[in-house]
Formats: C-alpha cells, structure tokens, sequence
C-alpha cells in the first residue's frame, strides 16, 4: 500500500543500468483510494521529475479539476518535438479508472506516426475492471506529437510518484508493475487478466 505522506509513498526501482527505449511498455494491477482536489496527477509510474522542459514519462490516473477530466488513464511525454524544441504533451486515453475497484492497466508507447501523421506517435492503452469476471478489456489508441527524447537515463524508476517531485503520489495500491522494451502486443498482456 502506497500512502503519501509517510515513508512508504513511493517506490524506487533498481534498473540495473537498464533502459526502456522510444517504444516500450509499462503495465500494472492498481487500486485507487482517492484523487486529488486540484489539478495533480495520481502517478503509476515515471521516469520523470516533473520538469517539462526536461526530458521523461509518467504513466497516472488524473483528478478533480484536470483538463482531461477527473479519473482519466493517461500517459505525460516530455521530449521533442519534429523540430527538435523541447516539447511536453499528454496523451489522455478517456478511459476511467475509478477509486476502490481493482484494475489491470496499460500504455503501450510507440514512436512511429500513425497513418496519416507525419510525425509523432502513438499510445495504445488497456484496463480491465478486475472486480467483475465478465468485464471485458478496454482499449485504445491516441496519436501525440513528441517524436523521441523522452527517455532519461538520468532519472530512476519510481512506481507511486516521481524523482524529485513530493506531489503527484499515488494514494492505494500498485502490484504487478512490468516495464517492457518495445510495443505491447495485444496477445501479449500479462495472461491472467484475459479469460
């Protein structure tokens, strides 16, 4: 149980020098407890201080007063734009993940343009309600405009918040968390959440 405001309100996870590339995975079991009032985002996990004009991800739930609207799964890039500027973008998904039900989540981050873009990328996300067997897996995939950069070595792997950053905790439960290389394969999601 992750709970901010005491020791245990966030995890660091060792890498061991390893790093996602432009086109990975990150997938976890989640139960959340509470949104925030304002406009913060309850992180999932990240790789990311929270410094848009530095470069990172964070994978989170939005809250009360977002712009993408409350309980929103979505995916932060901050990288590059096609010009090389330094740019930041949230890729929102309009799936709703809401407090006290268990839910298998997941953003597959992919770096080639979707047909029709001339530069960008995708986000394919996935939840499953897990509180009712006959629940079928929900999906989507939304296009963004950062073409790379947003990989930062720099920066470790936090599941429940982000490097540096004491806002934007999660308030509840994370399990399962699984960081891939490359594009998430459908068929691939970790098995026991398909029937």
């Amino acid at each position: 149980m992750l709970l901010p405001g005491t020791p245990h309100e966030k995890l660091r996870v060792n890498l061991e020098g390893r790093m996602e590339n432009d086109q990975f995975a990150i997938e976890a079991v989640v139960f959340l407890n509470s949104l925030y009032p304002d406009a913060s985002v309850r992180t999932i996990a990240a790789r990311w201080d929270n410094d848009k004009t530095k470069p990172g991800w964070s994978f989170g739930i939005t809250s009360e007063k977002s712009a993408h609207k409350p309980n929103n799964l979505i995916m932060q890039l901050s990288g590059s734009d096609f010009q090389g500027s330094a740019a930041y973008e949230v890729a929102a998904s309009g799936l709703h993940i809401p407090i006290g039900k268990p839910y298998y989540v997941a953003a597959s981050i992919d770096n080639h343009p979707a047909p029709g873009q001339n530069f960008g990328g995708t986000v394919t996300f996935y939840a499953r309600d897990l509180s009712d067997p006959s629940a079928t897996m929900q999906t989507v995939t939304v296009t963004h405009q950062i073409v790379g950069g947003y990989i930062n070595k720099e920066r470790a792997l936090f599941v429940g918040g982000r490097e540096i950053d004491n806002r934007s905790l999660w308030d509840g439960a994370i399990a399962r968390v699984a960081l891939r290389a490359g594009v998430l394969d459908a068929g691939k999601l970790m098995t026991w959440t398909v029937n």
